[in-house]
């Protein structure tokens, strides 16, 4: 039964519709001809992904067409863990956060995995907010953002603030003027809360 199903024509199409709607944005329907191909390949390939890869990144001008997406839950933690470069033993601290989001690692109820559109997940903002504060100030358990190290990064570089500086490093650029107006009130001698801030805006968890 696995084998008809994953040779079946529809399943190729839903998943190139997935990998489209993954590197462009969540309208596929512009890009009809190009799931088509995906699709095609993947059956003539016999399920090789790179295969199906192929027309969407090679026949797709993603640098122009690509829509920010909101990042899904565990997405949102692994990046800020990453960009932080935090250290982290991934335990309870990290999977409560996670659980509250409600994208909880091999806990989706459902065989189609977790949503990718962003409507679903909005509504969980204020547990990624708690995330972004207990992370930056030491109160996620099994997790340490070393902030220390990052007060006086960039210093050479010209920056004139720390808020420049961090945004800088965490967005990779300098913040616009709503932002820099929105972020200035949590500026303080550790940096802490300008950092969550700056994980719980959206400039963040759009990307």
């Amino acid at each position: 039964m696995l084998d008809v199903l994953a040779l079946h024509p529809a399943t190729a199409v839903h998943v190139a519709r997935k990998l489209v709607r993954r590197f462009v944005g969540e309208s596929v329907e512009p890009y009809g001809d190009v799931v088509a191909r995906s699709a095609r390949a993947l059956v003539e390939s016999s399920g090789d992904i790179g295969a199906m890869l192929r027309p969407i990144l090679l026949d797709l001008p993603l640098g122009r067409i690509a829509e920010p997406k909101f990042k899904r839950p565990l997405n949102f933690v692994l990046s800020s863990l990453r960009m932080l470069d935090a250290d982290t033993d991934g335990g309870s601290g990290v999977q409560e956060a996670l659980a509250r989001m409600g994208q909880l690692p091999f806990a989706w109820a459902t065989p189609d995995g977790p949503i990718d559109e962003a409507a679903p997940w909005k509504g969980g903002l204020v547990s990624r907010w708690q995330f972004a504060l207990d992370l930056m100030t030491g109160r996620l358990n099994g997790t340490r953002a070393p902030l220390e190290t990052w007060m006086h990064a960039d210093e050479e570089g010209g920056s004139n603030s720390v808020l420049d500086r961090f945004a800088t490093l965490l967005l990779g650029s300098a913040p616009s003027e709503t932002m820099r107006r929105a972020l200035q009130p949590l500026v303080s001698d550790d940096g802490s809360l300008l950092v969550a801030g700056i994980l719980a805006s959206p400039a963040f968890q759009w990307r």
